[in-house]
């Protein structure tokens, strides 16, 4: 059986339990993070579409779509362990700009795993204005805004206090 709903709805309609598959999809593969040569992408190959542009144009084996072990999702969930050694090894040659440049010429979704110094430098929160600044007791200091962007709810970001600066107003 090809399972491609929420493991919620396998348990109570089959009776079985999914096995956990960690930061990859537990009845979809390839989709999650996959080891690269210097760090790990993500990926979603969703549908036999993609799989097969996967195959052809981001790990340059076009036979791989048609292999019985891994023609279907179910083939390939059955197969995941043999499959995602493939993909690792082949990304293993790759840095993960190298490997998502490819992603995106084969229209497959992805993403970088990032470490927190990249979220902090990433590009679209500057592009997005997502920096602030607010008062403290050691100066200004940068501050991410909220995430909500609502029309007429504009984020509202106090000062953060200094220590024992509320202790009355609290014990009051």
């Amino acid at each position: 059986t090809e399972w491609v709903t929420p493991a919620m709805y396998v348990w109570k309609g089959m009776g079985c339990i999914v096995a956990r598959a960690g930061m990859r999809h537990n009845m979809i593969v390839p989709y999650g993070e996959y080891a690269c040569a210097d760090g790990a992408v993500t990926l979603a190959v969703q549908n036999d579409r993609e799989w097969s542009r996967f195959c052809g144009q981001v790990l340059e084996m076009p036979a791989l779509s048609a292999d019985k072990r891994f023609s279907t999702n179910a083939d390939r969930l059955r197969n995941r362990i043999e499959l995602e050694v493939i993909i690792e090894n082949y990304f293993s040659k790759y840095r993960q700009t190298e490997l998502m440049t490819k992603f995106d010429s084969a229209d497959i979704p992805n993403g970088a795993r990032n470490d927190i110094p990249s979220i902090v430098a990433h590009p679209q929160l500057a592009a997005r204005s997502r920096w602030t600044s607010v008062v403290s007791p050691a100066g200004p200091i940068p501050a991410l805004l909220p995430p909500h962007n609502l029309v007429g709810a504009p984020s509202r970001l106090g000062a953060v206090p200094a220590l024992g600066e509320h202790t009355l107003e609290v014990l009051a």
